[in-house]
């Protein structure tokens, strides 16, 4: 695997957490091909004020693989701030 298809650790964070994903080829792409080095890849996590104050997702799949995730917002008004508790809960049998 060479590229975007190379896992960059993005297994460590849940799918409901993200709001979008940023991808920004640097210059030593036009000079080395697809597989320059420099770049970055950045993960933009959901807003805790855009989020619904409780979401809850299960998953399973054929594999074995289950998870749970759970997002608590809470929003205050004076001062005008959000916060965000999260958790991801998975659990994998057989391989």
């Amino acid at each position: 695997m060479t590229g975007i298809a190379t896992p960059f650790a993005f297994e460590y964070i849940p799918g409901t957490w993200l709001s979008g994903v940023d991808l920004a080829k640097g210059a030593s792409t036009v000079k080395n091909g697809n597989t320059g080095i420099t770049g970055q890849v950045n993960a933009e996590i959901v807003k805790p004020d855009l989020d619904k104050p409780l979401f809850v997702n299960v998953f399973s799949s054929t594999e074995g693989r289950g998870e749970v995730n759970v997002h608590l917002n809470k929003r205050a008004k004076r001062p005008p701030t959000a916060s965000c508790s999260t958790a991801h809960l998975w659990k994998t049998t057989g391989t």
